[in-house]
């Protein structure tokens, strides 16, 4: 959401979080590793792209970046220009052997987590069963793994896998469906779907108790847990994987009662109570929302809670970074009024400049 629907941009996020930071910081004499995966999923990977290429060699020396992506021109063409340097491991999809090494990646992947010896099948059966997906190899470890566990005998994959992972989920998300019902269904994976970033937990009980619904709880989290994951850490749950979403909101792939439609799914409707992190969430990500998608009348009411003490208040105390979010809110609707709403567009910036001092008084003293 941060690089994608605001208009606080790449190097403005960049330069807050990253560069002016770590330029106070006092050299260390080891390296720090940073991960940066699936650079090609990105949205905005074209911004990113330049923000590597031309920010990143400020950053200190000891900083070191990582970053994985699939093969793909734009990637390879302009991080070959990176300067001090920069090493393409990537090489191209018509060379031969070119996925060797994932391959064998994967084989690795199943060796350390199956133990091949208590079971009638091969590494290579399974590999092959995989058709180069990890997403699919981590799904057949799991089920083995599970099948082993109650004292099941395995000899032959085909019996618990008798397709490639479009079988997959078509089997496991029709369980789930014929397990929470349809209305659970469509509205949780709907809500994860459109959401811009991973929802809290509590939005599982928030949807049971608007629905009527006597499932439990923690039933609805076990059966949906194959394919969103719970973060411990923040309490909040996403897609395990980006082949989730993509094949549930594909009516090629996806029947009828399962596809998942994003226009459905950002649909509103009222509510009359609501869980404090799930509120949070909502006033995070809504001004975004109807500043961009929504008419005139939306952005008064985004404009009226920019402009409420309470509002911002709320907002600066949940949470040390959300200070970034509030400002790229006010930046954003500063920037949708008309020009000739000038007063408006002052008492935002005048606003934003209050709110980072008081931010700084909150997380300093």
């Amino acid at each position: 959401m941060l690089l994608g629907n605001s208009k606080l941009g790449v190097k403005e996020l960049f330069t807050k979080l990253l560069h002016e930071p770590l330029s106070m910081c006092r050299a260390f004499h080891q390296k720090f590793l940073v991960i940066i995966d699936a650079l090609d999923e990105t949205e905005s990977r074209g911004n990113f792209l330049d923000l590597i290429k031309h920010s990143f060699p400020m950053l200190p020396e000891w900083l070191v970046f990582f970053v994985t992506s699939r093969p793909g021109d734009s990637v390879q063409s302009r991080l070959m220009r990176y300067k001090p340097c920069i090493k393409i491991c990537s090489g191209n999809s018509d060379q031969q052997n070119f996925y060797q090494q994932h391959e064998q990646d994967i084989q690795n992947f199943l060796k350390e987590r199956i133990n091949f010896p208590c079971v009638n099948i091969s590494v290579d059966d399974v590999f092959e069963k995989c058709d180069g997906l990890f997403l699919y190899a981590h799904y057949i470890v799991e089920e083995l793994k599970e099948a082993l566990a109650s004292g099941k005998k395995i000899s032959n994959l085909n019996n618990l896998f008798p397709g490639d992972i479009e079988e997959f989920f078509l089997h496991n998300f029709r369980r789930v469906y014929d397990h929470v019902g349809e209305n659970i269904f469509k509205k949780l994976f709907g809500c994860v779907v459109v959401a811009p970033s991973p929802l809290p937990v509590s939005v599982i009980s928030f949807i049971l108790n608007r629905e009527n619904s006597n499932h439990d709880e923690q039933q609805v989290i076990d059966a949906v847990s194959q394919f969103l994951v719970l973060r411990n850490p923040d309490q909040t749950l996403t897609f395990l994987h980006n082949l989730v979403p993509a094949w549930l909101t594909n009516d090629t792939k996806a029947p009828r009662k399962l596809l998942i439609c994003k226009k459905m799914g950002e649909s509103s409707s009222p509510c009359t109570s609501i869980d404090v992190k799930l509120k949070d969430y909502v006033m995070r990500v809504a001004v975004c929302f109807m500043s961009q998608f929504g008419g005139k009348d939306w952005l008064e009411l985004v404009f009226t809670c920019l402009t409420n003490y309470h509002f911002i208040e709320r907002r600066l105390l949940s949470g040390k970074i959300e200070i970034y979010h509030l400002l790229q809110d006010l930046k954003l609707v500063k920037g949708c009024l008309d020009v000739g709403d000038k007063k408006k567009q002052d008492l935002l910036q005048e606003i934003a400049q209050y709110s980072q001092c008081v931010s700084v008084a909150l997380f300093t003293g």
